[in-house]
């Protein structure tokens, strides 16, 4: 793990520098509140949902219904007697954003590098990340390849390693992505250390004798360096919207899966807002380009999200499971079992339905189970209470649910290796 020291020094040199920009967005006085959501008032809320400075952190259906919203003050006057006057519960959970700003800035600029062991106490920039890949490639050069598979809006290289152990090009793949949503940092850091642990420990490698991992670690670079340089709760793309004033598409409702059905967004300043067309961003169109190239291959598709704290299967534009919905769940929950067992929290297992409370049509593991056939496809929701998750929490939340990750390598071994 020692190669990782001089990538995470250059992380933390550009992490300072961007975190204290000029042009960061401070989000003093925005407010997290977490309210108590009834079946018939959820369409109540659409008042609100979509305008400027409601932004819909996480929807939680378990243990009971609930939202995180985080207001901005020029709001907050006006939301909270309509939540008095419609009886929907509510209670701040943080009183000021900005200094949870502040905290994570502050966290950032004082953590030096030691030792290798120090990958997982902070979250690096992109162009570090690369470069941790490249050396992967470099070092372990009958393991490890990386590529590119698409070119973002900004310019930027879409990355994918590939890792396998064996096989001759004709082992089932998973495919993993993580950073679709540009503000959930620890989203990147569970996929890298995925790739540490089959890669650079070689208790692993019967992980990859049966089975190929293709990983992209970061799929909105765009967006995620623009959540370091700018603005920390930036969930899109960065692409020119026609006619808009407003940038950024959600890429997980810009899959051609019943695409803009449901739980989605026509304007372009919404953090849902699904796009001008199905696949109109260049990261959307190279995920899905590089799935059907190897759809023969493709067997087991996980997508890492940020903060629910569960396995989530098809479908999310329906209240309705798929029909082997009873197979993704047997399976999640073994590798829930397993993410406790090595001291992780339990990791809930159900549809969007169940487990967000929620519906949204146009979801990247929708479009890969549909049109690949597949029997497996997740969104890992990683556990947590907000986006900004201290940097001193990454190493215990990554480290046990890479047992449950574990489970699903050696399940797609078995049953098609």
């Amino acid at each position: 793990m020692s190669s990782w020291v001089p990538y995470l020094q250059l992380g933390l040199l550009a992490v300072t520098f961007c975190l204290v920009h000029a042009g960061y967005k401070s989000f003093e006085g925005y407010k997290v509140y977490r309210l108590g959501i009834k079946e018939d008032q959820k369409d109540i809320l659409g008042t609100f949902s979509g305008r400027r400075g409601f932004d819909v952190w996480a929807k939680k259906r378990i243990p009971e219904p609930q939202w995180d919203v985080m207001v901005s003050p020029a709001l907050q006057d006006e939301l909270v007697p309509f939540l008095d006057k419609n009886n929907i519960s509510h209670d701040v959970i943080f009183p000021d954003v900005g200094q949870l700003m502040k905290a994570e800035k502050e966290s950032h600029q004082t953590v030096t590098a030691r030792s290798g062991s120090d990958l997982f106490k902070n979250y690096l920039d992109f162009d570090s990340i690369v470069k941790y890949l490249n050396s992967l490639a470099k070092k372990y050069k009958d393991l490890v390849t990386v590529d590119k598979i698409g070119q973002t809006t900004e310019g930027r290289d879409l990355k994918i390693i590939k890792i396998s152990g064996g096989g001759g090009g004709k082992n089932p793949i998973i495919l993993v992505d993580a950073g679709i949503h540009a503000r959930e940092w620890v989203a990147p850091a569970m996929a890298l250390y995925i790739i540490n642990q089959l890669v650079e420990n070689s208790t692993n490698k019967e992980l990859s004798e049966k089975v190929d991992w293709h990983i992209i670690p970061v799929l909105n670079p765009d967006g995620y360096q623009y959540s370091r340089s700018h603005d920390r709760m930036w969930r899109k793309t960065r692409s020119k919207v026609p006619n808009s004033k407003c940038r950024g598409v959600d890429p997980n409702r810009n899959f051609d899966i019943k695409w803009g059905a449901i739980g989605v967004s026509k304007h372009p300043c919404s953090e849902i807002y699904l796009g001008p067309t199905a696949f109109s961003e260049p990261e959307t169109v190279a995920l899905r380009d590089y799935a059907l190239h190897n759809k023969d291959r493709v067997k087991f598709y996980l997508t890492i999200h940020s903060y629910a704290g569960a396995f989530i299967y098809p479908w999310g534009y329906t209240k309705e499971s798929a029909s082997d919905a009873a197979e993704m769940k047997k399976l999640a929950e073994a590798a829930s079992a397993a993410n406790v067992a090595a001291g992780g929290s339990r990791l809930e297992a159900g549809n969007c339905h169940e487990i967000l409370d929620d519906i949204a049509s146009g979801g990247s593991d929708d479009w890969m189970k549909a049109t690949l056939n597949l029997t497996y496809a997740y969104t890992l929701e990683m556990p947590g209470t907000d986006f900004t998750m201290p940097k001193e929490k990454i190493a215990k939340l990554v480290v046990p649910i890479f047992e449950a990750i574990r489970v699903f390598g050696q399940h797609v071994a078995k049953q098609y290796g």
